[in-house]
């Protein structure tokens, strides 16, 4: 049986190539959290101490409703209507705004497609596919939700991955702000993006407009041809700022750092393939990930006052 899910540790994924034949962050421990079952996992991928108490609770604020988004690619492109693409490879340069002519052009070279299967974990059957060749040039394929709210918000970003085969390094999720510091002084980097790293650790970056505030090792995949289900709080507020991360309903990390910059006035997601390493040379293999069910909802962020 396999020691999955230790203190982090959670399922791998191993997909195959086409034409192939076929330690605990100091802040956890002052988390108070409830015990939950979690569903729809292999049992011999989890084993769960008793003593062990971080499971998921990552509940949203209580704040008005500003926005919310569901998005299953069951109807194909029809599916992608909220998105823009951002792609950077050595054909095709798109960022920002994008119509259904770019996107129909991204799927006939393949960096998108839709794929149905019977997948460990999942209900549905169809899914998206980004795919990545890892010559030097091409390092970039995501999908942007750009929403049209300010800061002070609470947003809850939730979605279903399978990682196949993969560069050393990965970024496939990342938030990016506008209109600020993040820019210029912050180089563009993403406040907070997702890692996978040796097609098995996820890494957590948090990044300010003064440089880096934190990476971290989260969570190790140890269990082939898994599904997991990524849920990311984070509450975009200067004074209360808060980053909470479960994978497959675990609580996995929790930080209450300053991110980003001061100034920003907007912020907005990405999911999908972005290795900024082929920027400049080749890298070791192609790159292919599997998305689902993808979720944003967005409060406005209230809190509570100390006595």
């Amino acid at each position: 049986m396999l020691s999955a899910l230790s203190k982090y540790s959670l399922s791998s994924v191993v997909n195959q190539p086409p034409g192939t034949v076929a330690s605990t962050p100091a802040y956890l421990s002052n988390v108070m959290q409830n015990r939950r079952r979690i569903r729809r996992l292999d049992p011999h991928c989890v084993k769960i101490s008793h003593r062990d108490k971080y499971y998921d609770p990552i509940s949203h604020g209580r704040g008005r409703k500003l926005e919310s988004i569901k998005t299953s690619f069951v109807n194909n492109i029809n599916s992608l209507k909220k998105y823009s693409v951002s792609i950077n490879t050595k054909t095709y340069t798109q960022l920002g705004p994008s119509g259904q002519q770019e996107k129909e052009r991204y799927i006939d070279e393949k960096f998108l497609s839709f794929v149905n299967g019977l997948w460990i974990g999942k209900k549905d059957d169809r899914v998206l596919r980004f795919y990545l060749p890892k010559d030097k040039g091409n390092f970039r394929v995501e999908l942007a939700h750009r929403n049209k709210l300010n800061m002070n918000t609470d947003s809850l970003y939730e979605f279903q991955m399978r990682a196949g085969y993969a560069a050393r390094s990965v970024i496939f999720f990342q938030v990016k702000e506008s209109g600020g510091n993040m820019t210029t002084t912050g180089r563009g980097k993403p406040p907070v993006s997702l890692h996978l790293k040796n097609e098995k650790e996820i890494h957590i970056a948090i990044n300010s407009e003064h440089g880096s505030v934190l990476r971290q090792k989260i969570a190790t995949l140890s269990c082939p041809q898994e599904w997991y289900n990524f849920k990311i709080r984070i509450v975009w507020n200067r004074k209360h700022p808060n980053i909470q991360v479960a994978i497959n309903g675990r609580s996995v990390f929790e930080t209450h750092v300053t991110f980003g910059a001061q100034n920003s006035s907007s912020h907005y997601s990405k999911f999908g393939i972005y290795v900024p390493q082929q920027k400049h040379e080749e890298g070791v293999q192609d790159t292919s990930f599997l998305f689902d069910n993808v979720k944003e909802i967005h409060r406005f962020a209230m809190y509570k006052k100390q006595r």
